[in-house]
C-alpha cells in the first residue's frame, strides 16, 4: 500500500509540490509561534517548592515619626506580639517576620555573582535571614544532607562571609561535593578566605518567582536592619484551611488590633495567590502571556484552518479517482484509508523540512528560554527546555501533532463522503 501512496503523490507532483510548500511554512510559522507559548507556560507551571494555598502575608507600613525611636528590636518585639495573637488562631501553623520585602513574588530583589573557578559566573538571588523568626519553615523549606537543621541555621551567630545556599546553587558551586564547612571557589587559584564566603547550611529550592525557573539562592543574616522598618509577617495554615476564609474571619481583628507599636501598623492582609496574581500584573508578565496567548492561537488557528480547508478542497477534487478505485474493487475504507495515508506522508515530509529550516534559525538565535530566566541551565529540576536537543524534540512533536491533525481533518469529512460515491457517477464526466 505504501508503493501505492508514493505512487500516487508522485502522479499529481504539480499540486503536490504547492501544498508540500505551504505545510513546510505552516510548519516553520508554527514553531516560532509555539516554542515561546509552551515554555512560557510550562514554566508558569513548574513546582514552585512550596505550598502558596497556604500561606497569608500581613504587612506592615511605617510611620516616621522621632529618629530615636527608630529601633528594629522595638519593632522586632512588637511583631513578636502580634505573631503569639496570630498563632492562638485555631487555623494556624506557625507565623513568623521576614524581612520585607517578601521574598516570595516581589518586584523588588538583590543578586550576586559567584564563580566555583575563573570560567564560570552563575547570578543567584540574595535574601535576608532574620535572626530568630523562622523563615525556612513558615514558607516549607527544609534542610538538605549533612546541613544544620533550619532551626539552627535561624538562631545561629554567623560570622562574616557565612552564608546558606539553595539546593540548586550549592549543584552549581560545588557539584556532587558536600558545601557544608567549604568556601566557594576555594579550588580556584588566587583564593583568599578572608573574602570567600563559606556555606555553613544547605536548603531545598524554591521559585521566588512563579513566572521563572530560577531555584538558584542564597540566604545571609540581615545585615541592616535598621532598615526594615515596613516588616511582613508570614502565617502559614494548617492543611485544608482556606487562605481567603481566614483573612475574611480574621481581617478586622488583624487591621484593628496591629498597629500603634513601633511605629508600624497593618495594611495589607493578603494570600499568597494574591501577592503572585499582583506580581506578575504589575511586572507585566500577566499581559505579556495573554498577548503572546491570542496572538499564537490566532495565527494557529487561521493557517491550521487554512490548511485543513485546503485539504478538503483538494480530497473533494478526487471522486474520480475513488470511482475508479471502487470499479476495480477497492472497498470504501480501503479508499479513506489510502487518502489520509497520503496526506500523512505528505506532512511528514513537510514537518521534517520545515524543522531543519527551523533548527538552522534555533542554532543561531537560540530556543525559548522562559520569562527573566538568569541562569536557564541550572534549576532545582532542570527540565526539558534546558535541553537543547530534547528541548527541540518537544516542541516539534507538538507542531507535527498539530499540523497533522488539521490536515486529516481536511481529508477525514471530504474523504468518506466520495469513498461512498457511485462509481457511475463519479466516472459520468470522465
Amino acid at each position: 500500500m505504501f508503493k501505492i501512496i508514493l505512487k500516487n503523490l508522485w502522479a499529481r507532483r504539480r499540486r503536490n509540490a504547492a501544498l508540500l510548500i505551504e505545510l513546510i511554512i505552516i510548519t516553520v510559522v508554527a514553531w516560532a509561534a509555539l516554542d515561546t507559548m509552551v515554555v512560557n507556560l510550562y514554566v508558569r507551571n513548574m513546582p514552585l517548592g512550596y505550598d502558596p494555598d497556604r500561606l497569608v502575608a500581613v504587612e506592615f507600613g511605617h510611620v516616621f515619626i522621632n529618629p530615636d525611636e527608630e529601633n528594629d528590636s522595638v519593632r522586632d518585639a512588637a511583631m513578636h506580639r502580634y505573631a503569639s495573637i496570630v498563632a492562638d488562631f485555631p487555623e494556624v501553623e506557625t507565623a513568623v517576620r521576614v524581612p520585607g520585602p517578601l521574598m516570595l513574588e516581589s518586584t523588588s530583589y538583590s543578586c550576586s555573582t559567584m564563580s566555583p573557578d575563573t570560567v564560570n559566573y552563575y547570578h543567584l538571588f540574595s535574601y535576608p535571614i532574620k535572626p530568630g523568626w523562622n523563615m525556612f519553615d513558615a514558607i516549607g523549606i527544609k534542610s538538605v544532607g549533612r546541613s544544620p537543621s533550619t532551626e539552627e541555621l535561624v538562631t545561629r551567630t554567623y560570622a562574616q562571609g557565612e552564608i546558606v545556599l539553595s539546593e540548586s546553587a550549592a549543584r552549581v558551586l560545588f557539584g556532587d561535593k558536600d558545601p557544608v564547612g567549604h568556601y566557594i571557589g576555594e579550588d580556584g587559584p588566587g583564593f583568599d578566605e578572608e573574602d570567600a564566603s563559606k556555606v555553613v547550611g544547605v536548603v531545598s529550592d524554591v521559585r521566588t518567582r512563579s513566572n521563572e525557573s530560577d531555584a538558584m539562592v542564597y540566604y545571609y543574616p540581615q545585615k541592616w536592619p535598621q532598615y526594615d522598618t515596613a516588616p511582613i509577617m508570614l502565617i502559614r495554615l494548617k492543611d485544608g484551611v482556606s487562605g481567603r476564609e481566614f483573612i475574611n474571619k480574621y481581617r478586622d481583628t488583624v487591621m484593628r488590633d496591629f498597629k500603634g507599636s513601633a511605629n508600624i501598623y497593618a495594611y495589607k492582609f493578603r494570600t499568597m495567590p494574591d501577592i503572585s496574581e499582583e506580581y506578575l500584573y504589575k511586572s507585566g508578565q500577566t499581559n505579556s502571556m495573554r498577548l503572546r496567548l491570542v496572538l499564537a492561537v490566532f495565527f494557529l488557528v487561521n493557517l491550521l484552518l487554512g490548511m485543513a480547508g485546503i485539504f478538503m478542497l483538494q480530497t473533494r477534487k478526487r471522486s474520480e479517482d475513488a470511482g475508479i478505485m471502487l470499479s476495480f474493487g477497492s472497498t470504501p475504507g480501503r479508499i479513506r484509508r489510502m487518502l489520509l495515508a497520503e496526506g500523512a506522508v505528505l506532512t511528514t515530509a513537510a514537518w521534517a523540512i520545515g524543522c531543519m529550516i527551523y533548527l538552522k534559525v534555533a542554532e543561531s538565535v537560540g530556543l525559548a528560554r522562559g520569562t527573566g530566566n538568569m541562569n536557564v541551565d541550572m534549576r532545582m529540576d532542570v527540565p526539558w527546555i534546558a535541553s537543547f536537543g530534547e528541548h527541540f524534540a518537544i516542541v516539534s512533536l507538538i507542531v507535527y501533532v498539530l499540523v497533522l491533525a488539521a490536515v486529516l481533518a481536511g481529508i477525514c469529512i471530504p474523504a468518506w463522503r466520495i469513498s461512498r460515491v457511485n462509481p457511475v457517477d463519479a466516472l459520468r464526466d470522465e
